[in-house]
């Protein structure tokens, strides 16, 4: 029998090389197979012999171009099946008289790798190859062929005679793979723009909502809530009618709860920046780290826990005034990077390399002496010259003269709208305050007049219905000025230590108990004997 006429025992034995032939096909050619069925009742009985032109018209019936080559005579076609015109295009005598046509019509781009699977397979000692390749039509379309090939050696020499294969057109298959990979792609790619248009939104919404803030602050805080008429208050408030168009950081000092902050909204909103954000940050209330995170803002996966990109205050802040309070206590590991802001007016995220340019005009507050903190070595002398630009110098309560009354009508007035209440102040009580010195300054006036709303259950405020602590040096009523005793002297001070350190721990209660060396249920006592609460 010649090469292209294989030696069969059975037809059983035909219709098993044709399965193996098929059976590494890719997905979505499970049509072979069933097409393959009924093949041993076209044959004669297992007793005949198979000819060769019977196997041809086996071969011809699958949905695939069946080939040989034979090298016993060098590189020979001496079969393929017709299929190849419906596939490429070429009939099978053109295909048979041109053994290199094959070759020649394989896409360019496959050949190098042809070659290599050639010298691997064929001319080493690999027994089968399964690959797919492009090649190029009559009309010059491309089209994907999987091909599946047996080699049959000689058993001695192990050199290859002829090997058998198959190939199906996959055109289809590869172009669906294209398209749900572009599919895929498009996917991902909307995935991403929607994850990056959350951010934005998210940035948006972020930057809306503070706007909304300082609007309402800027309702709720106008120019003219720094109440009083002393000459105090007169300077203060002309000095900030100078300064507010100005751009320069300023800084602001004073005794705790004499109004730095209130201050600094002041000075925004009489700026031409009113209608942009004012945010505050406290940096007493922040460990190192948090406070670098909440200044300049941290990339997604800078640190454990950060899940996204997150804006901080400077860009928040971006076009508007950034307030720092107890700026004092800001770590001096930071303070170089802030002075660079100051200076630059850009700074990168935490754990980023993207340059981020602002326009935030800086505010500062501090009830501490910087420039004995200078001397310690515990304040950068560059940025203290940097943000003492303007200085600003709020006085305490008992220097304000004739203040009180108009502060004590104010703060009753905010207490009955938020008590729903609408009591008054007795002039018995109103001699109180008077007379009490004050060392927790206008946040101590305004806790005391909250406190007696609650507490009083007439029309009228009394006495008896502010903290004990200012009764304490009422006494009888009598006390001569400058008669100061003792013990009002020790609460006075007492007073204020706990103040100042609940001020700098940013009324954490732990933190201000250790730095006052005390236990927090000791301090707790003290603060409500004291008449001390969080604004």
């Amino acid at each position: 029998m010649s090469p292209d006429q294989p030696d069969f025992e059975s037809p059983a034995e035909a219709e098993q090389v044709l399965r193996d032939l098929a059976g590494s096909l890719v997905p979505g050619l499970e049509d072979i197979i069933p097409a393959m069925d009924g093949v041993s009742e076209a044959l004669p009985d297992a007793q005949d012999v198979l000819t060769g032109e019977l196997y041809r018209t086996l071969l011809e019936q699958i949905p695939a171009v069946t080939f040989m080559t034979s090298f016993e005579r060098g590189l020979q076609e001496v079969y393929v099946s017709p299929q190849i015109e419906s596939i490429l295009g070429y009939s099978q005598k053109e295909w048979l008289s041109s053994p290199s046509l094959w070759y020649q019509r394989l896409h360019p781009e496959d050949k190098d790798r042809w070659n290599r699977e050639f010298a691997d397979t064929v001319m080493s000692r690999g027994t089968a190859v399964h690959s797919v390749y492009r090649f190029l039509a009559r009309d010059g379309k491309v089209v994907w062929i999987l091909g599946d090939v047996r080699i049959k050696r000689d058993e001695k020499t192990g050199f290859p005679l002829f090997v058998q294969g198959v190939g199906f057109d996959v055109t289809d298959l590869k172009r669906t793979e294209a398209a749900l990979r572009q599919r895929t792609e498009e996917v991902e790619a909307a995935r991403e723009e929607l994850r990056k248009a959350k951010e934005r939104e998210l940035a948006a919404k972020e930057r809306e909502i503070v706007h909304l803030r300082a609007e309402v602050r800027k309702e709720s805080v106008p120019e003219h809530s720094l109440l009083g008429g002393s000459p105090a208050m007169k300077a203060l408030r002309g000095l900030l009618h100078k300064v507010a168009p100005s751009k320069t950081t300023a800084l602001i000092t004073g005794e705790n709860g004499t109004g730095k902050e209130l201050v600094a909204r002041s000075l925004h909103y009489l700026s031409p920046r009113a209608d942009k954000p004012f945010i505050e940050l406290n940096c007493a209330a922040l460990t190192e780290t948090l406070l670098e995170s909440e200044l300049f803002g941290h990339e997604k996966g800078s640190f454990t826990g950060a899940l996204s990109r997150r804006a901080g205050k400077f860009e928040q802040a971006h076009g508007g005034t950034l307030f720092l309070d107890e700026i004092g206590d800001m770590p001096l590991q930071i303070q170089p990077k802030f002075l660079k802001v100051l200076e630059e007016r850009s700074f990168h995220r935490v754990g980023g390399d993207e340059k981020v340019d602002v326009d935030v005009r800086v505010i500062c507050a501090t009830n501490h002496d910087i420039v004995e903190m200078v001397g310690r070595g515990e304040f950068r002398e560059d940025l203290y010259y940097r943000i003492n630009t303007v200085h600003i110098e709020v006085p305490p309560l008992r220097a304000r003269g004739g203040d009180l009354p108009e502060l004590a009508e104010h703060f009753l007035a905010r207490a009955n709208r938020s008590e729903k209440r609408e009591v008054t102040l007795s002039a018995e009580a109103l001699d109180v305050l008077k007379n009490h010195p004050w060392p927790g300054n206008v946040r101590e006036l305004r806790h005391a007049i909250e406190r007696a709303v609650l507490v009083c259950d007439q029309d009228t405020i009394l006495p008896k219905d502010l903290p004990p602590a200012l009764l304490k040096r009422v006494g009888a009523g009598t006390s001569a000025p400058g008669s100061e005793r003792l013990i009002d002297a020790l609460e006075r001070m007492e007073r204020s230590m706990i103040l100042s350190a609940l001020e700098k721990s940013g009324w954490v209660k732990s933190r201000a108990a250790r730095s006052l060396g005390l236990n927090e249920r000791v301090l707790t006592y003290k603060m409500n004997n004291l008449g001390i609460e969080k604004a």
